[in-house]
């Protein structure tokens, strides 16, 4: 992918998404901010939906080359409301940054010439097959990188980059631009739930920084696979449940939130725990608190949205597949065995021990990152403690930070009335993150923060930004000195190594196994991508040099503005009571 087509896949994807979410008819009560958040969302379901029926009926995927056309007539036919939204004083500070975040995951996919990370390897390839796979109509039986068959994995996000290798009649790279833009669109519900903490617009920038310098949230956005753009969906489907619990008129936004919640789980099954987490929320706060009050007109409304969304997924899966191969072919499944219940929960509290506690300080194997390069070795092993980890997924510094500024504004919070207390917040992000680590099915001496604790990760950082004032000066200077040890090793070294070039040893050995040993899972990325022939965008792109002067650039104006930003409120300070804003 050149420059110029690299222009047209980023126009065609986020004014194709934007153009079918205007046209759907949205709820007045929205205010500019939550209207930015949803209008994506739909146009994303819509485009799943109009390709996942081309699929199904057989249709040529050409009938999607509309789609951009009818995008471009909602837009102009919508140009006055769209004009409005964007010029809006609470929606352009977000757009800006959420610019920042985009400009700078889509720079760092660029250098991107081979993916690498300690046993990061083979998902990529694995998602890339699986939109050929609805595009190219292979076999129902088709099993992906030798593991999974079709139904291992929700097809929402593997279907809409299908659509969009169509429009732009592209392969891999179409999917890597696609990905990263659709994760970086995590930034609008990070920035509701930014507002709803307290947090003023104006300092939009200081959450920006603090996604584009955290390495998980960096490193997954580039990866070419769908647990953040699942994360979206996530977070806003949490933003809008826990409005939908604050007011008394709730059906609309109770509505969203399960439209949301369940547009995940067809993006990736790892925001199923997150729906059942809120569910249990929902039915404490409507029966037990409430006393029952709009539980049963809820529930209706829920089934009603929620069913034929996931049906037009399940009950396909179930004609073509049977109802073993449907739920039962998920790694969450096929990685457990045969299991007992002790077993279960020996295996629970020990992933629930290894992601809170980083691999230096137990006993686990490093022969995972056994490698003659010394510096691949070093970005390997902090790699993995940012990625696997929970404390360390926050950013170096970034959870010592949050608690401070969380025990400074405690007498103020404790008394925040409604589902926006300490107690349901705390105990609901407990439940989804003790359900995500208790949901994967394989016992890891690592950690598994990575696998579903992705929306975990965005919250906290959305929480840290909003009240970046509260941390104290001790938290400050571990902020940032976190930061700036995860913006040289965590993501500069870590870039650094992806972009270099694959020696041909790597992917031409007699044995690659032993060459993967040597050069760890570099060389086995290197190898899959030498075999099934792709390119990725590095391979058409400008040099890797220019890109990174750009990218610093980039930073160091971000940077710069969320300083400015601070300073601008220590002139003007907010309120300090985080919380619902005015609505």
């Amino acid at each position: 992918m050149n420059p110029a087509a690299y222009l047209v896949c980023v126009i065609l994807f986020l004014g194709t998404v934007a153009g079918l979410g205007v046209v759907v008819p949205l709820p007045r009560f929205l205010d500019p901010l939550e209207r930015m958040t949803v209008v994506p969302a739909m146009g994303l379901v819509l485009i799943f939906l109009a390709a996942f029926f081309v699929y199904v009926l057989g249709l040529s995927w050409t009938w999607l080359d509309l789609a951009p056309i009818l995008a471009a007539a909602g837009l102009w036919w919508r140009r006055r409301e769209v004009t409005a939204l964007l010029c809006d004083p609470g929606v352009r500070p977000a757009v800006l940054a959420w610019a920042l975040v985009a400009a700078w995951t889509q720079g760092l996919l660029a250098l991107v010439q081979n993916y690498s990370g300690a046993a990061w390897g083979g998902d990529w390839l694995e998602h890339h097959h699986r939109t050929r796979f609805f595009l190219q109509h292979w076999p129902l039986d088709y099993v992906f990188i030798g593991f999974y068959r079709l139904t291992a994995r929700p097809p929402l996000a593997n279907v809409v980059t299908a659509a969009f290798e169509t429009l732009n009649r592209g392969s891999l790279p179409c999917d890597q631009v696609v990905l990263c833009l659709w994760s970086s669109l995590v930034f609008f519900p990070a920035a509701l739930i930014y507002r709803r903490c307290g947090g003023p617009l104006r300092r939009l920038p200081v959450l920006a920084v603090l996604l584009m310098l955290n390495p998980s949230f960096v490193q997954n956005s580039t990866f070419a696979w769908t647990k953040l753009p699942a994360a979206f969906f996530v977070l806003a489907g949490a933003y809008f449940l826990f409005t939908a619990l604050d007011e008394r008129s709730s059906s609309g936004q109770f509505a969203l939130a399960v439209g949301l919640l369940a547009a995940g789980i067809l993006v990736h099954y790892s925001a199923a725990p997150y729906a059942l987490v809120l569910a249990v929320l929902w039915i404490w706060r409507r029966a037990v608190v409430e006393r029952g009050a709009g539980l049963a007109r809820e529930a209706a409304i829920g089934m009603a949205v929620a069913t034929p969304l996931l049906g037009v997924w399940f009950a396909w899966a179930l004609v073509h597949y049977g109802w073993a191969s449907t739920f039962l072919t998920n790694s969450t499944v096929l990685d457990t065995g045969p299991a007992t219940f002790r077993g279960e929960i020996g295996k629970i509290a020990f992933n629930i021990w290894n992601t809170f506690v980083p691999h230096p300080l137990h006993p686990v194997d490093y022969g995972l990152i056994k490698q003659a390069e010394l510096l691949a070795w070093f970005r390997d092993y902090f790699f993995l403690i940012n990625q696997v980890t929970l404390p360390a997924m926050i950013g170096t510094g970034g959870l010592v930070a949050l608690t401070a500024a969380l025990l400074r504004d405690w007498p103020v919070w404790r008394r925040q009335p409604g589902v926006c207390g300490p107690l349901p917040v705390l105990i609901t992000l407990a439940g989804c993150v003790f359900l995500g680590i208790a949901v994967v099915g394989s016992w890891d001496e690592w950690g598994v923060a990575h696998i579903c604790l992705q929306a975990v990760d965005v919250f906290c950082l959305a929480a840290l930004a909003a009240r970046i004032d509260r941390i104290g000066r001790i938290g400050g200077a571990i902020l940032v000195v976190g930061l700036l040890w995860d913006g040289a090793v965590n993501v500069g070294l870590h870039y650094y190594l992806q972009a270099q070039t694959a020696r041909p040893e790597w992917y031409t050995p007699p044995n690659w196994i032993a060459v993967t040993e040597k050069y760890g899972p570099a060389a086995f990325n290197a190898w899959l991508k030498h075999l099934v022939g792709v390119r990725f965008l590095h391979d058409g792109f400008v040099p890797a040099g220019l890109t990174a002067v750009v990218l610093a650039g980039l930073l160091a104006g971000a940077i710069g503005r969320a300083i400015l930003s601070l300073r601008e409120g220590r002139a003007a300070p907010a309120a300090a009571t985080p919380g619902p804003v005015n609505r």
